[in-house]
């Protein structure tokens, strides 16, 4: 599976200059409160996005592969000021690519109205013709593989955030389909796969409705029966072409003869709920700052095991998640945090994975298995 291997903040707000490695498997950002542990995983979150948005002057590299394909990004984000009075700065992005893939290697450089490929720089373009979209213009002409393996490398990475944000984006879903035309959109990127290619059907009883498979795995944690997607269907046709509109969604559960919405479930189901929809939208890499917040222990369980194999970037001040985080090496203990601090005197924001001795000295007392991960972390004072 695709994961990042390595993150470079050269310039970011008050953060010292530095080089992170992760490995493969579950990463932990650890730090007490104000130690930036948030503000890296929406950079990374931000980062590795297709399209970033960038809201602050920033340069960060970052290199994503999958053992035998490699892509290396740099963003470089400029501040400029802006025409419109209610937003006073704007920020202009350019990316560098340098990639290496089976069927060959390209670099380039996109954004802000310049395009340049293998060092060339390319003929200006026509208006509303963006850098990215002659750029894959540029790598289809040269193969159909090495287009699919770019777009491959650029997850639309979500966040799961302490609060329910992306459950309330979920909510608000809408897609619309039309027969007889190539075109069809939606609402927003970022939606569970389950959602992608969902088949409608009806039932006398509850209307339209499509099932999810992360939902039948949700429903197996809480306890309940069975689990759908609720929907509310318009349809119009003009011209020949049939127009489906698909909104108002809703998730159904049931429990024996009972049947309520996602809106009767706990702060805690909702979490759960959330997090197994984001996982479903993320094949690679999961992102959440307090994973646990609100979760029974066999909950927290049960997230481990929907991470799988991805790679995951996640923060807790709750032992229990620490507790369950595996090692096998002292490189595998080097790479798998990330401490957060802040530095004595000038207000710098600090991230780094441990030294080489300080992970040897966790993973000699993690070998002998006498204490727990975070009784560890917390005697070596890591956390």
């Amino acid at each position: 599976m695709k994961h990042l291997s390595e993150f470079e903040v050269r310039s970011f707000r008050n953060v010292r200059q530095t080089t992170l490695k992760f490995r493969p498997g579950i990463n932990v950002v650890l730090g007490k409160n104000a130690a930036g542990k948030t503000t890296l995983l929406k950079l990374l979150a931000d980062s590795i996005r297709l399209f970033p948005a960038p809201q602050d002057e920033l340069s960060t590299r970052h290199v994503l592969t999958d053992g035998t394909q490699t892509l290396r990004r740099e963003t470089k984000a400029t501040a400029r000021k802006s025409f419109d009075r209610n937003r006073p700065l704007e920020f202009s992005t350019v990316d560098r690519f340098e990639a290496e893939f089976s069927e060959g290697n390209f670099s380039a450089l996109v954004g802000d109205g310049v395009l340049e490929i293998d060092g060339k720089p390319q003929p200006m373009m026509a208006p509303g013709d963006f850098p990215l979209s002659r750029l894959v213009r540029e790598l289809r002409s040269r193969s159909p593989e090495l287009l699919m393996h770019f777009f491959s490398f650029q997850p639309d990475t979500r966040r799961l955030d302490e609060s329910l944000d992306y459950l309330n984006e979920l909510l608000a879903f809408s897609q619309t389909r039309k027969k007889g035309s190539p075109t069809e959109s939606s609402m927003w990127l970022g939606l569970p796969a389950s959602f992608q290619d969902f088949n409608i059907q009806n039932d006398s009883q509850v209307g339209p409705f499509f099932s999810a498979p992360f939902l039948d795995r949700v429903a197996a944690v809480m306890g309940y029966q069975h689990a759908q997607c609720r929907v509310d269907v318009d349809s119009k046709t003009t011209g020949g072409t049939v127009e489906t509109r698909y909104y108002n969604l809703r998730f159904a559960f049931r429990a024996g003869q009972d049947s309520f919405t996602h809106a009767s479930l706990s702060y805690g189901e909702k979490r759960l709920l959330a997090f197994f929809a984001m996982s479903d939208a993320c094949p690679d890499i999961v992102i959440a700052d307090e994973l646990v917040n609100g979760l029974h222990h066999d909950w927290i369980r049960a997230c481990i095991e929907e991470i799988g194999k991805r790679q995951a970037f996640l923060t807790s001040q709750n032992p229990l998640l620490l507790d369950y985080m595996e090692f096998e090496s002292v490189s595998d203990v080097q790479h798998g945090f990330v401490l957060c601090e802040r530095s004595v005197g000038r207000g710098e924001l600090v991230w780094r994975n441990p030294t080489e001795d300080e992970a040897r000295e966790f993973f000699s007392a993690y070998e002998t298995g006498i204490q727990t991960v975070s009784e560890i972390l917390i005697a070596k004072g890591f956390w």
